[in-house]
Formats: C-alpha cells, structure tokens, sequence
C-alpha cells in the first residue's frame, strides 16, 4: 500500500507541474508583446485632449493640449512573463491662454509604466497597470510662437506638462468606460476560434453522417 501511495505522488507533482507550465505558456501567448501594444494602443485612441485646465494663480490661464501617440514600445520582463514595460511616446501642441492671447507650444513627451496580466475567474486575464508617477513622465517643450518662446527660456513649462500628462494617464488607464479593453476573456476567445472552424483542420470539421 505504502508504495502504491509512494509511486502515486511523483505523478501529482509531475501533473502540477504540466499545470503551472500550461499557465505559464497561456499567459506567454496572451502577453506577446505586440498584443499588449494592440490594447495599449485602443486604450489610447488615435487622440489625447488634455483640457482646458487653469493654470496660474487663481486660474487665471487656460491650458489645453492635443496629442498624438506614437510608436508604442514593449519591454517583456526576462524574469516574469506576467509584467511588461511599456513606452508610450506622445506629440503634443499645447495652447496657454491669457483670454485672446496665447502661447503655443509644442512638445515631445515619453510615458513609461508597467502592466502585470492576473488571472481572473472564470477564465480570463486582467491588465493592472502600475500608477503613472511624475519619474514616468518626461517632457521637452518649445515654444512655437513670440510669447511661447518667451516662456520656454522663463522655465516650469515642461514640469507642466508633466503634471498634467501624469494625471490624464492615470485617470485614461483606470476608466471605468474602458475596463473591458482591460480584460481577456480566454474563454471566449476559445470558444469564438472553435465556432469559426480555426482549431479543427479542414478534415476534422466535417462531422461523419
């Protein structure tokens, strides 16, 4: 009995670990760097408006920035295939007003966070991205007209920018109109290749008479 129970349990372990390998490979698959990009990328949309926002002393100016993101970069972990970094560059023209005076801006911005995939009952994956922090933004901005130029050389544009971008990205990723973008349902898309005849071979869809 005690080497029938003995025999037994190097083949529990061996299954538990074609389980955890299975896992493993699903969230490989689900994580492919250029899948992460695609939901990034809807996240985003083809445009960012920022604005308009005070700024100033007793909100005496209005901001308001429009932006374009650029080619989204993936950074797969080496270590953990749950976690990726992602670079997102974004184009930006921004307009601060003083009623109809106005200084116009344009500028180069780079935002960094990570994603970590977490399984999800009954058989789905989550993206949780980490919170954009101000370390995760940089901005270079010129001034493209007489008083945008004046206040580039005057300073505290840039970290403007950056106050701003951060904010906007965080409230962006956790958007409550957004989180089915945020959510894989595996199951579904099993189900969804099954119907469409992807997983059979053309020999195998034809059901015997």
């Amino acid at each position: 009995m005690r080497d029938s129970q003995a025999g037994a349990e190097p083949q529990v372990v061996s299954m538990r670990l074609a389980q955890l390998a299975f896992a493993d490979e699903v969230l490989r698959a689900a994580a492919r760097p250029e899948r992460i990009a695609a939901v990034v990328a809807r996240i985003l949309g083809d445009r960012l408006d920022i604005g308009p926002v005070p700024l100033g002393p007793g909100g005496v100016l209005t901001a308001r920035a429009v932006g374009t993101p650029e080619h989204i970069r993936i950074e797969p972990s080496d270590t953990d295939c749950r976690e990726v970094g992602v670079v997102v560059p974004i184009s930006l023209r921004l307009d601060v007003s003083l009623g109809a005076v106005s200084a116009r801006f344009i500028a180069g911005v780079r935002v960094r966070t990570r994603i970590t995939l977490v399984p999800d009952q009954p058989c789905a994956l989550l993206f949780l991205q980490d919170e954009v922090r101000r370390s995760d933004v940089v901005a270079r901005v010129h001034g493209e007209n007489v008083l945008g130029k004046l206040a580039e050389r005057a300073g505290g544009i840039d970290a403007i920018v950056v106050d701003h971008v951060v904010d906007y990205a965080n409230s962006l990723f956790t958007s409550p109109e957004l989180a089915e973008l945020r959510r894989i349902d595996v199951a579904d898309l099993i189900d969804r290749a099954w119907n469409a005849g992807l997983i059979l071979g053309p020999d195998e869809r034809a059901v015997p008479a």
